[in-house]
């Protein structure tokens, strides 16, 4: 059994059998690439973000049509490393700020 719960703009807590699983919009992520510098390259199935984020390079594919969808938790946690954060409060944070 899942409820939602939503905590601070953009990001949800999600409680699976009790166990809290922080997820936010591919929209919203899609903002934390813009505000982190990362380019925006439109390609057939949506848009590229690419660029170096604290000396890495990163690349994130953002499908077309995803932009109110969650992002999968495997997925929203291999982006959280990606872009530098090391938690999802980090990603919280930032996203509240820009």
């Amino acid at each position: 059994m899942q409820n939602r719960i939503r905590v601070i703009r953009g990001v949800e807590l999600s409680l699976v059998n009790g166990v809290a699983i922080l997820t936010t919009s591919f929209r919203d992520l899609e903002r934390v690439c813009k505000a982190l510098g990362l380019k925006g390259i439109p390609k057939t199935n949506g848009i590229l973000w690419k660029g170096f984020v604290k000396g890495r390079f990163v690349r994130i594919m953002i499908h077309k049509h995803s932009g109110g969808k969650d992002v999968p938790t495997g997925t929203f946690n291999c982006y959280l490393k990606e872009l530098g954060f090391s938690i999802a409060q980090e990603y919280n944070e930032f996203l509240n700020s820009i």
